[in-house]
């Protein structure tokens, strides 16, 4: 009788090529919850404690990021800014609809312009 082959009790590390792609994933991962957090509000600060790196990475990744984008970094920060009063007028709306009047500031009657450049 033959002996069959006993398969080793030790996993086989991956191949390099899938080491290298769940690296970018890992990375890809780690911008997208880099932006989201910066969207949401969170400091640069809190965002580099929070993915355990520094503070200097983190902006480097963000203006890697804007710049990756095609559009001018100095461009990038006001659809930054419209995504996060976006979510911010959304919650002071829903505060409103629930009654609570002073989510807003309310108007003293004056009327103000701001002209858009």
């Amino acid at each position: 009788m033959a002996k069959t082959p006993q398969k080793s009790r030790f996993a086989e590390p991956p191949p390099p090529q899938a080491r290298r792609s769940a690296a970018r994933r890992a990375t890809a991962e780690r911008k997208r919850r880099i932006l989201e957090r910066l969207t949401m509000g969170a400091s640069v600060i809190n965002i580099g404690n929070g993915e355990k790196i520094t503070i200097r990475r983190v902006r480097r990744i963000i203006a890697a990021t804007l710049a990756s984008r095609e559009i001018d970094p100095s461009a990038g920060f006001a659809p930054l800014q419209i995504a996060r009063l976006s979510d911010a007028m959304a919650v002071a709306h829903t505060m409103m609809m629930d009654g609570d009047i002073k989510a807003m500031d309310r108007d003293d009657g004056d009327t103000h312009v701001f002209a858009m450049i």
